[in-house]
């Protein structure tokens, strides 16, 4: 199996892996532990912008669905066009740039001491798929380079077609929990001290996190290689 592994896949999903390595690293990079960056402004307004980093990142990863669903197509397919492979990457990697750039954004803000925590929980809820998308990439790079390696990992059988089942699919960060309480705490004290408009201040970041909560952020799909070769 190994020594025919560059007859297993069609050229077009072996191109499709090296389009999608720019993305990868990038995610990779972005996602490596690092100190502490300079913060390039104060965070003075943290629900709006709690609220509109959260729309953000779900708007984007509604639109990952989709681009998901794309490069199922591209696998799939019996061949596809140099041309189509580089626009569907190309497709993905500009989601996965919103994506980064709604965390940097956000990890980049100062934020008061009072909403701290608030600050470092949504961060790290929003870190969770992101690391996961960069695991699932990592695995489709790394199978669309060396299927015969991957059916190994996997001690799939040693037969004319092998199927491996590459889905993407997000879980709930725990880190989103400890938001959504924190969030309470904060809607809490300030419905106590200041009846009135106020009160409604937190209500539409709780309605973002319930909403990812119930499966509107986390999804998965299937995508199934079939990768053909003799015993």
């Amino acid at each position: 199996m190994a020594a025919q592994a560059d007859a297993l896949l069609p050229p077009h999903v072996t191109l499709l892996g090296q389009a999608l390595t720019p993305s990868l690293e990038r995610l990779e990079s972005q996602l490596m532990p690092r100190a502490r960056l300079e913060p390039s402004a104060p965070l003075a307004n943290f629900a709006e912008v709690a609220e509109e980093t959260l729309s953000r990142f779900g708007d984007s990863s509604e639109r990952l669905v989709g681009e998901v669903g794309r490069l199922d197509a591209v696998v799939s397919a019996t061949a596809v066009a140099d041309a189509e492979v580089h626009r569907v990457a190309g497709r993905v990697e500009m989601v996965l740039d919103e994506l980064l750039g709604s965390y940097a954004a956000l990890r980049e803000r100062q934020p008061e001491s009072w909403c701290a925590e608030g600050h470092e929980l949504l961060l790290t809820a929003l870190r969770h798929p992101l690391m996961e998308i960069r695991d699932w990439l990592r695995e489709l790079v790394d199978t669309f380079a060396d299927p015969a390696a991957a059916v190994e990992k996997h001690r799939l059988p040693n037969c004319d077609q092998v199927t491996l089942n590459l889905a993407l699919t997000l879980t709930p960060p725990p880190a989103l929990e400890a938001f959504t309480r924190w969030l309470e705490a904060q809607e809490s004290q300030l419905a106590g001290n200041s009846p009135g408009p106020q009160r409604g201040k937190w209500d539409g970041i709780l309605a973002l996190v319930a909403g990812f909560a119930l499966g509107g952020l986390f999804f998965g799909g299937d995508d199934e290689l079939y990768c053909g070769g003799d015993e």
